[in-house]
């Protein structure tokens, strides 16, 4: 998927394909877009996929947030989004302790973890 241009045709699409599917994933797979390029160009055109708002965390899953949000994790914010976004970084030392949370978090997350590489300052690294 590149990042190409949007047309105003891919844009009536993606406005009939939101009302149709029932998640950003399912919509980026259907347009053969990057998820990230979606939910942009459904933010700008203020399309709304109203799913994943209803999910509900557990107890269990909010402490972990917190003790994350503590220690590896954060919260990134973009200019043009409303709405933070959780990233928990780990060494690839650390890949099965990253998919662990991950296997708990699941259900609230859009996306697997992703191993990064930045040889220039601390190797390769994960993403969740």
């Amino acid at each position: 998927m590149e990042n190409k241009p949007w047309s105003k045709r891919e844009e009536t699409k993606l406005q009939k394909v939101m009302l149709a599917e029932k998640s950003f994933p399912k919509v980026a797979k259907t347009m053969d877009r990057s998820l990230y390029s979606v939910q942009r160009r459904a933010h700008r055109l203020g399309l709304k996929v109203l799913d994943w708002k209803k999910k509900s965390i557990t107890p269990f899953q909010k402490e972990m947030l917190y003790g994350t949000l503590l220690g590896d994790g954060s919260l990134h914010i973009s200019k043009d989004c409303h709405f933070p976004r959780f990233v928990c970084n780990h060494s690839l030392k650390q890949e099965q302790y990253l998919r662990h949370k991950y296997k708990i978090l699941k259900n609230i997350c859009l996306s697997e973890p992703k191993v990064f590489s930045n040889r220039e300052a601390w190797g390769d690294w994960l993403l969740g």
